[in-house]
């Protein structure tokens, strides 16, 4: 079933609305094929899609804010990412913080 947030899979797509979906897509661990199938898009447009736009990245989502932790106390971390979505964590090692921020931005969550 089509999420309400993706484009018209019977209207012509801009750019942009390629973009907002082959995003959508590399934010899950899905083939191409499925998410297509899952969200009620043609695989093959997709597929288009990403080889149309090459190389392009997808804008990401992720903005990170400049911090810095001193010292080697666990402190209180919440990370907000797209979607309103919020990981908190209540006692972090500066080395936590470090990987978690590390594997958000490999993730491009």
């Amino acid at each position: 079933m089509r999420k309400r947030w993706l484009p018209d899979p019977e209207a012509v797509w801009t750019d942009e609305d390629a973009r907002k979906v082959l995003a959508a897509w590399k934010r899950t661990t899905e083939p191409l094929a499925t998410f297509a199938r899952e969200n009620g898009l043609g695989a093959n447009r997709l597929y288009w899609w990403k080889k149309r736009l090459g190389g392009e990245q997808a804008p990401s989502m992720l903005e990170l804010v400049p911090a810095r932790v001193t010292g080697g106390e666990e402190v209180s971390v919440v990370v907000r990412i797209a979607n309103n979505v919020s990981i908190e964590i209540a006692k972090a090692s500066p080395r936590l913080i470090a990987e978690l921020i590390g594997e958000l931005t490999r993730a491009g969550a």
